[in-house]
C-alpha cells in the first residue's frame, strides 16, 4: 500500500521554538520526503491548511492510497510512516485523527465519547485517511463559504481544528479518535512525569504507547520538554 505525507505551509518558521528541520530530519531517516503544500503561496490563516489541502485532492495529484496530513512546523516522526500504515490497516482504514486532553478552540466536551484515557478531543495535527475519505470529509465542510483569516468580523480567525471537530460529530464517514496515542501522541497538557524515556521512543505512562509521531501543540512548544524529547530521539 502505498502512501503520502502532506502539510501546508507558506514558509520556514524561524522561531526557534519549532522543529521544522527535525520534521524533515525524522522522515529522511526512514527515506521519506514529504509534500509540502503552499510554499510561497498566500496564507489566509489556519483554515489555508484544508482549502489547499483539497484542491490538491480535487485535482488528482494525490496518487496514494493513505494521506497522512500532518503540522509540520511541530511534529516529529518516531517510527517509520510504512508502520504508520501497517497499524491503520490493521484499525480496519477508518479516518483517523489524534487525540489531545484540552478541546480547543472551544466546544461542548459531552458530546466527545467517553474513553479510556484524558486524550478523547480531536487535535488535527495529525490525520491519517484514504484520500477519498478525506475529500469526503473537506467537501462536507463547505471551505467556500467559510472566510480567510480577518475577513468576517463574527469569524476573524477561522480554525481548521474547529471545523475537523463539527466534522468529527457528523460523521460523513466513519471517524475515530486516537484516544490510545498509538499513532501521535499531542503533547499540549502534559508534564514530564507522564514519560517513561526507558526506551528508545518514549512511552505514555497512560497509555502505556510508544507514539509513532510526537506533536508539540500549544504549550508543548516552550515548556522544556521539545529539547529533551529531540534529544532523546536523536534529532537534536
Amino acid at each position: 500500500m502505498t502512501f503520502e505525507i502532506v502539510s501546508v505551509v507558506n514558509k520556514e518558521p524561524t522561531a526557534d521554538y519549532y522543529c521544522w528541520k527535525e520534521f524533515h530530519a525524522s522522515l529522511e531517516r526512514f527515506g521519506v520526503k514529504p509534500t509540502i503544500l503552499g510554499m510561497g503561496e498566500p496564507w489566509g490563516g489556519l483554515i489555508t491548511k484544508p482549502k489547499t489541502l483539497q484542491k490538491y485532492l480535487h485535482d488528482g495529484k494525490c496518487k496514494a492510497d493513505c494521506l497522512i496530513v500532518v503540522d509540520a512546523w511541530d511534529l516529529v516522526f518516531t517510527c517509520p510512516p510504512a508502520s504508520i500504515v501497517k497499524e491503520w490497516r490493521n484499525l480496519g482504514a477508518p479516518w483517523i485523527i489524534g487525540g489531545e486532553r484540552n478541546l480547543f478552540p472551544s466546544g461542548d466536551e459531552s458530546v466527545y465519547p467517553e474513553c479510556k484515557s484524558t486524550y478523547r478531543f480531536p487535535n488535527s495535527g495529525f490525520i491519517i485517511s484514504t484520500p477519498d475519505d478525506m475529500q469526503k470529509v473537506l467537501w462536507d465542510m463547505d471551505l467556500g463559504i467559510i472566510p480567510n483569516d480577518g475577513i468576517d468580523v463574527n469569524n476573524w480567525h477561522p480554525n481548521d481544528q474547529f471545523y475537523y471537530q463539527e466534522e468529527f460529530l457528523l460523521q460523513p464517514v466513519p471517524m475515530r479518535i486516537d484516544t490510545e496515542t498509538q499513532l501521535v501522541w499531542n503533547l499540549c497538557g502534559v508534564d514530564e512525569s507522564n514519560f517513561d524515556f526507558g526506551g528508545p521512543i518514549p512511552v505514555n505512562r497512560e497509555t502505556g504507547k510508544a507514539p509513532c509521531a510526537i506533536h508539540f501543540n500549544g504549550g508543548a512548544k516552550t515548556d522544556g520538554m521539545m529539547d529533551k524529547i529531540l534529544t532523546h530521539l536523536g534529532l537534536r
